[in-house]
């Protein structure tokens, strides 16, 4: 990813994807810095928005979170997060982000369980499974992790590696086979 952005530097989606690679591997302080260059040059590049809030988010950096949040353009549920934030703190963010979690999961339940969904070109570069897994393990349901990766990996076997460079599957607590990563051989 490093030799693709050196090659196209002004391409968010290179620099996004090379964020995405370093918080795989644990890289949060060259992931943040990539993504905030990211939005330096576009500022509405959706996945890096989303990425850099979850970093901030898992570091408790919830006051720069807000400010990511309200910055321009900002992020659909602005108001209940200020509301949140401004009444309880930490603590009102934290329940404004698992409301905002369960928007998310019941959302992307519904896109998925559609028999006449058909998938669109962004759904073939980001599948939206991946949202969903990604959500439900912020949620800690991890019972429905295992249960949406195995469908997905099942129906598209490719999915199993970007399954395993996502940093909110490492904490998945061990399956009743041993291993906290369901889907891999």
């Amino acid at each position: 990813m490093e030799a693709a952005v050196r090659l196209e530097p002004d391409i968010p989606q290179i620099l996004s994807s090379l964020a995405a690679a370093k918080l795989a591997v644990g890289d949060h302080a060259g992931a943040e810095r990539v993504l905030r260059d990211t939005l330096a040059m576009d500022v509405r590049h959706g996945p890096s928005r989303e990425r850099l809030l979850r970093l901030l988010e898992s570091q408790s950096r919830f006051s720069e979170a807000m400010s990511e949040r309200r910055r321009a353009p900002a992020v659909s549920s602005l108001a209940d997060f200020e509301h949140a934030w401004s009444t309880e703190g930490d603590a009102g963010y934290l329940r404004a982000r698992r409301t905002e979690l369960a928007a998310i999961v019941d959302t992307l339940t519904a896109r998925l369980s559609a028999t006449s969904s058909t998938p669109t070109v962004a759904d073939l570069w980001a599948p939206p499974v991946l949202r969903l897994v990604a959500a439900l393990a912020e949620l800690g349901e991890w019972k429905k992790v295992r249960a949406w990766r195995l469908q997905a990996c099942a129906q598209r076997p490719g999915l199993v590696h970007w399954f395993d460079g996502m940093p909110e599957l490492r904490d998945a607590p061990p399956t009743e086979h041993g291993r906290g990563s369901p889907g891999r051989k």
